[in-house]
C-alpha cells in the first residue's frame, strides 16, 4: 500500500507530508522496491507515473501495477475499472461498489464487463 485513495493533498498536509500524492506513492513505491518489495497498491492516477519511474523492475505475477478501483464513496483519488486496466493495473482492489450494491451480484457482473471493455481498448 502507497497513499490511500481516501487521501488528497490537503489531508496529507494535515498529517505533516508536504508533497502531493503522486510524489509520495512514488517515493514510498521507490524504497518499498529497494527494499524488496514486489509490488503495490496505488491509485489508478499514480499508474503511468510508477511505470515511468520504475519501469518493469517490479514483477508482473505480483501487484506492480495494481489499482484501488472503488467508484464513488468516500476515495478520491480513483477511476473507473475500465480507466485502471487500460492504465496499466494488473489488479484491481474493489469493495463498496458491490458489497454495498442491492444486488452483489449484479454489481459485480458489470464491473467484470466493463474490465473486459477496458481491456478490449487497451
Amino acid at each position: 500500500m502507497t497513499v490511500l485513495t481516501s487521501l488528497d493533498g490537503d489531508e496529507l498536509r494535515a498529517v505533516g507530508i508536504s508533497r502531493a500524492p503522486e510524489e509520495q506513492v512514488l517515493d514510498l513505491a521507490a524504497l518499498g522496491m529497494r527494499c524488496g518489495v514486489r509490488g503495490v497498491v496505488c491509485s489508478p492516477r499514480e499508474i503511468s507515473s510508477l511505470r515511468s519511474r520504475l519501469g518493469d523492475s517490479f514483477d508482473h505475477r505480483h501487484a506492480r501495477r495494481a489499482a484501488h478501483g472503488i467508484v464513488g464513496g468516500r476515495p478520491k483519488r480513483v477511476s473507473t475499472p475500465a480507466d485502471a486496466v487500460r492504465a496499466g493495473a494488473n489488479y484491481l482492489v474493489i469493495g463498496r461498489p458491490i458489497t454495498g450494491a442491492k444486488s452483489p451480484r449484479d454489481a459485480a457482473l458489470r464491473i467484470a464487463d466493463e474490465i473486459t471493455e477496458g481491456l478490449a481498448k487497451a
